[in-house]
């Protein structure tokens, strides 16, 4: 996991990555790589289980209706830096 997280943040320091295609489970891991969050502060942040964001992550399980609010502003409209929330993105942006 360790070196996963590493690989994708090397990746998202050279690259630009577009995760509009992937998984929704995938683009949460990919940005909660690069915000630097475990997933009990991302499972705090969003106020889902980090059992249920962690099966969510890896395809296990299916964003449960009530969680697809929370895991879209998350994804589109939330800054963080190290792990820190800097500021909300608007709705043109995404």
């Amino acid at each position: 996991m360790r070196q996963e997280i590493d690989e994708l943040g090397m990746c998202i320091e050279h690259c630009l990555v577009f995760c509009d295609g992937l998984p929704i489970g995938r683009q949460l891991r990919i940005k909660r790589a690069h915000d630097s969050l475990s997933l009990v502060q991302l499972g705090e942040i969003l106020k889902i289980p980090k059992t249920t964001l962690s099966e969510i992550e890896t395809g296990a399980r299916k964003v449960p209706r009530k969680h697809e609010k929370a895991i879209h502003e998350y994804l589109y409209h939330m800054y963080f830096e190290d792990g820190q929330y800097v500021e909300r993105w608007g709705d043109d942006i995404c």
